[in-house]
């Protein structure tokens, strides 16, 4: 009873059959020839399937580097379009809306009115921008920000 309880501390976490060879095998000679031989082998495997696992991590971590990296790179490069691009429009609408002021200006004889209802349009279009906001703005604008993350390649 007591080599059993023995056994049983020894044994813990560790495989059985170890527990087995190294207790009970080594006292014949036969057996510790064919236990030094057996935990060589296993020794080997268990180095080169470490030595594949890891290759097997720095090459997955090598790729999720590479993936990240492109995903920023896009990214940065759609923000830099989206300023330059909106920089420009920005400066195409203002010039537009002071040239429909000034022409409402001629026509109604007050440059003052003509500017007013240039602004008191952009006044209702802010309005309706923030009434529907979550349906004009944010729901399209989060679809496509999640599309382009996780779009798929199409590699030929």
């Amino acid at each position: 009873m007591l080599k059993l309880v023995k056994l049983v501390k020894f044994v813990g976490k560790r495989p059985f059959y170890t527990v087995l060879m190294k207790t009970f095998l080594k006292k014949i000679p036969f057996f510790s020839f064919f236990l030094l031989n057996f935990e060589v082998k296993l020794f080997r495997k268990k180095i080169t399937m470490n030595t594949e696992i890891k290759d097997y991590i720095n090459a997955r971590l090598a790729l999720l580097r590479l993936e990240v990296a492109e995903k920023t790179a896009k990214a940065t490069s759609a923000m830099v379009k989206l300023i330059v691009f909106g920089s420009l429009a920005f400066m195409v609408v203002l010039f537009c809306n002071i040239a429909i002021g000034w022409y409402l200006g001629q026509e109604l004889k007050n440059n003052a009115l003509g500017f007013g209802l240039v602004g008191a349009f952009y006044f209702v279009l802010l309005f309706f921008l923030m009434v529907f906001k979550r349906s004009l703005l944010e729901r399209p604008v989060m679809n496509g920000v999640i599309k382009s993350f996780f779009a798929k390649k199409h590699e030929e």
